[in-house]
């Protein structure tokens, strides 16, 4: 009678831990309250549950092969014993052998193998599958059990291991209640049904309040690793959610930058087309006001040098000193105004204007220049044209201030409708720092010069030393960059 009360006091001790636990994490075990009312509400579905429910069939179609699998590999273990241990196999009371045991274990975990291979299971007939199987499983042990001996033996207490198999079953809280007692009952009745006269052994009672300890701890433990489950679908669903609206925001973002980019490239554009006719129009007017006004200043210079010979007067030293200094004026200004924009590139065309510029570089920075040029070049567009002679006049800026060269070869050529410039010099070569130092500007300017007629730039060290800038550009770009270049809009 003392142990009697001492297991009923444990039991019902345990059960109000069991209680305080659940109302402890009835948030999360619960989910809604329309759950805790009716078995019904386990049914209803919303896009959010219809989610959760594939991947709950996913996670128990997983969790119920592994299961299945181990139940076979413990059936044939469980073989080992008896071969090494002859004679053990028999229960002493009643002489019936495990191997029946043995035996239908393995057919209902083959079974389960067999039904869990299928993929194509739903959420609903999954779980109902999964209880019937249970249900079969502890309804045949309960009656192989109830053969071998009564509830002083031991197999029962440990077939009570089985009711904690709902936790591979994840179902919400009232459905998870209605699968224990489901398998509960299926043992039971599978133990008692075919010997009833258990029913009056006096450990019985015992038997039943352990019995139903372990039922009370098994749906705890579901219970609590469903609202785990649901928490980590709940996370994992937030963190794609995350991702997406990050890769969204990262697809706007650069949307919103190559449109930025798009705008400053037009707009460095219109200011280059801008520069470029100010600097035509500055140099035509050098070139056609202030170059008539120094031709007209040399022939009054000149007359009043041969009336000054004729009646030989001091100040004729005067004049040719005036005229010297007329003459360098002269010179400076078409200087300056090749340097603004050299007329003959509208004249003579660009291949010409490349010979004058790498002429005079050589000239002037004793640095030989090469030139490889096409024999016969096409037509090229005036603004096509100012931009390669733009491009290569800042590289050869670059070569003589960095590059510490002693040769320039530029290649400029024709193909597929295509110009390319190509400028190799023997230099100390290129490094990417660099292009924040002393070259970043001009590097810079010449790449947006390339994109904004809609070519290519690029710049390498050579493998034999020295530094390549190649531009490729179309030889006839499109009529809306045409339209940009020429109206500067």
């Amino acid at each position: 009678m003392a142990l009697k009360r001492r297991i009923r006091k444990t039991a019902a001790a345990l059960l109000v831990a069991a209680v305080r636990l659940l109302r402890r994490f009835r948030v999360d075990v619960l989910d809604d309250a329309r759950l805790e009312k009716s078995a019904a509400s386990f049914w209803r579905s919303s896009p959010d549950e219809k989610a959760f429910e594939r991947y709950l069939t996913r996670r128990t179609l997983r969790d119920a092969r592994a299961v299945t699998i181990f139940l076979c590999l413990v059936v044939l273990l469980w073989r080992i014993p008896e071969l090494l241990l002859p004679g053990h196999g028999q229960a002493a009371s009643s002489g019936v052998s495990f191997s029946l045991v043995r035996r239908d274990v393995l057919l209902v975990s083959l079974l389960g193998c067999a039904l869990f291979c299928y993929h194509r299971w739903t959420y609903r007939p999954l779980v109902l599958a999964g209880t019937f199987i249970g249900v079969c499983y502890t309804a045949n042990l309960g009656y192989q059990l109830g053969r071998i001996g009564g509830f002083e033996y031991p197999w029962f207490s440990q077939a009570m291991m089985v009711v904690f198999g709902n936790a591979l079953i994840h179902v919400r809280f009232v459905p998870r209640i209605l699968v224990t007692l489901s398998l509960a009952g299926a043992l039971f009745i599978g133990y008692l049904l075919p010997h009833p006269e258990y029913l009056s052994q006096p450990m019985l009672p015992a038997t039943l309040g352990i019995f139903g300890l372990a039922c009370i701890c098994s749906v705890t433990m579901g219970a609590l690793h469903f609202a785990y489950v649901r928490q980590t679908f709940v996370q994992a669903v937030n963190l794609a959610q995350g991702a997406l609206a990050l890769k969204r925001m990262n697809s706007r973002l650069e949307a919103h930058v190559r449109a930025q980019t798009s705008e400053l490239r037009q707009l460095a554009s219109h200011i280059e087309t801008v520069r470029e006719e100010e600097r035509r129009r500055i140099a035509q007017g050098l070139h056609d006001e202030l170059g008539q006004e120094l031709v007209a200043i040399r022939y009054a210079v000149a007359l009043a040098k041969r009336r000054c010979e004729q009646v030989e007067s001091p100040v004729q030293a005067n004049l040719e000193q005036i005229d010297a200094l007329v003459e360098r004026t002269a010179g400076t200004t078409y200087m300056i105004v090749n340097e603004l924009r050299p007329r003959m590139i509208d004249d003579l065309g660009l291949v010409a204007t490349v010979e004058w510029l790498l002429q005079k570089t050589s000239e002037r920075y004793d640095i030989p220049c090469h030139l490889s040029k096409p024999e016969d070049p096409p037509p090229i567009d005036p603004h096509l044209a100012i931009t390669v002679f733009r491009v290569l006049q800042e590289a050869l800026t670059n070569i003589i201030r960095h590059a510490k060269a002693t040769q320039i070869h530029v290649e400029l050529g024709v193909a597929d409708e295509r110009l390319r410039l190509c400028v190799h010099d023997d230099g100390v070569g290129f490094r990417p720092t660099d292009r924040r130092g002393h070259g970043g500007i001009g590097l810079v300017s010449m790449r947006e010069r390339a994109f904004a007629a809609g070519g290519t730039f690029h710049i390498e060290c050579a493998p034999t030393g020295g530094t390549v800038v190649t531009v490729d550009l179309p030889l006839h770009p499109k009529a809306t960059q045409l339209a940009q270049l020429e109206s500067g809009e």
